[in-house]
């Protein structure tokens, strides 16, 4: 028996295997892909392990693919972290059926800085206060500085007797995701609302929001609004074009100095739901009239915006149908609702389907049969005569009346 071999691959976008992944030097070079196939009649789970801290994200680190099935996966490297000269690591792709050790490399083509001293005074108007304090404005990001307090008078200069240091760094701007509002899934658009918690130091230079239909979207491969304005609070952007049938994963973003922050991810779904309905009985039916009975029990997304009855004489009645009725009824909330109808043609068999109606589609119940006929008793007004037939039944005398009793035929 011959062993087949790892059902694990990774691939290029030609559908060659990959050896190794290598990035440029230039300094917007940082992000690559690859594809991990499934090339066995079996599922595969697998999952990504690195370790290198100049690896920011993996679009994707573990997952589940069928027989045939191919996952995109996006690497995306931190230049601010690469050491000087050539930066090797390894991607380890691991499965349940097969492994892959992926080399990494990125060139840092940068210079170290040299580092200097350099002396700086401050001065500060005299006061009665024993304490006092100073801005500094301009500080180089990183750099390591040292700080004494002075005073001079005419005999000199004194020194506090302790020193302190301090290292200005970035902090990055803190994003909260909040919610989407005011989706329409036939008509392509949502809003979408994030708030900025914290601006960073130094301040963000811009904000919105990136999409995709790939989890933990990022500014380099998707789609990115930006959105105006600046400092802390709430901001919203409205996004249009969105596809119906697809699923979107959309984080907020904000970027300075040190890179960019992120918020949560939210799935916005574009697939519409159908919303569910039946058909009730027919009730207080007469020769010419009748009572319509039907039920909402799910609104469905997007929401039904119309809900009635369609009947007509053909066994299967709908809106489109020119032979066919419809009644519309007012409201949009789930439960039962009626309608009344009159006019109907008296021995006659009608078909009648409850429907709701959404922006996209029409959803019917089941189809209820009914057949309006005359009433199954009647009073006949004579005058002085009594008459008993095997068919009618027997007839009395009340004020002048005469009423119908067994009667089987209207």
């Amino acid at each position: 028996m011959e062993k087949l071999p790892p059902a694990l691959r990774v691939l290029d976008d030609n559908g060659n295997d990959i050896t190794n992944i290598s990035y440029g030097e230039a300094e917007d070079d940082v992000a690559r892909s690859f594809n991990i196939f499934n090339d066995s009649p079996e599922p595969l789970e697998w999952e990504i392990v690195t370790t290198a801290e100049w690896i920011k994200s993996v679009s994707k680190t573990k997952g589940e693919l069928k027989a045939g099935g191919t996952q995109v996966v996006v690497v995306t490297i931190n230049r601010n972290l690469l050491l000087s000269g050539t930066n090797k690591t390894t991607l380890h792709v691991v499965s349940d059926n097969g492994s892959k050790q992926l080399p990494l490399n990125a060139t840092n083509s940068k210079k170290l800085p040299t580092q200097e001293t350099t002396i700086a005074r401050l001065t500060f108007p005299v006061s009665k206060e024993d304490k006092f304090a100073v801005t500094v404005t301009g500080l180089a990001t990183g750099s390591t500085y040292f700080v004494r307090a002075y005073a001079k008078n005419s005999s000199g200069v004194a020194y506090s007797t302790n020193e302190v240091s301090f290292t200005p760094t970035t902090v990055l701007p803190d994003v909260m995701k909040e919610r989407y509002s005011n989706q329409s899934v036939a008509g392509g658009t949502v809003t979408l609302n994030a708030t900025i918690v914290d601006a960073g130091d130094p301040e963000y230079t811009e904000r919105g929001f990136v999409y995709g239909m790939v989890h933990n979207p990022n500014i380099e491969d998707d789609t990115k609004k930006i959105a105006p304005g600046k400092g802390t609070g709430a901001y919203s952007v409205n996004l249009i074009g969105l596809e119906m049938g697809n699923i979107y994963y959309v984080r907020a973003y904000a970027i300075n100095e040190q890179g960019t922050a992120y918020g949560d991810e939210i799935t916005l779904d574009f697939n519409p739901v159908m919303p569910t309905g039946r058909t009730l009985a027919v009730s207080d039916l007469t020769a010419t009239s009748a009572k319509f009975n039907g039920d909402i029990i799910a609104k469905g997304y997007p929401a039904f915006t119309e809900k009635g009855f369609v009947y007509g004489t053909m066994p299967i009645p709908t809106l489109d149908d020119v032979s066919a009725t419809s009644v519309v009824v007012s409201g949009t909330t789930t439960g039962e609702y009626i309608a009344a109808v009159s006019n109907l043609t008296t021995e006659t068999t009608y078909y009648v389907r409850a429907y709701a109606k959404t922006e996209t589609e029409i959803q019917y119940g089941e189809v209820k049969a009914f057949f309006p006929s005359a009433p199954a008793f009647v009073i006949i007004k004579e005058l002085n005569l009594m008459v008993q037939t095997k068919e009618l039944g027997s007839f009395y005398w009340k004020d002048g009346e005469r009423a119908c009793e067994n009667y089987h035929h209207g």
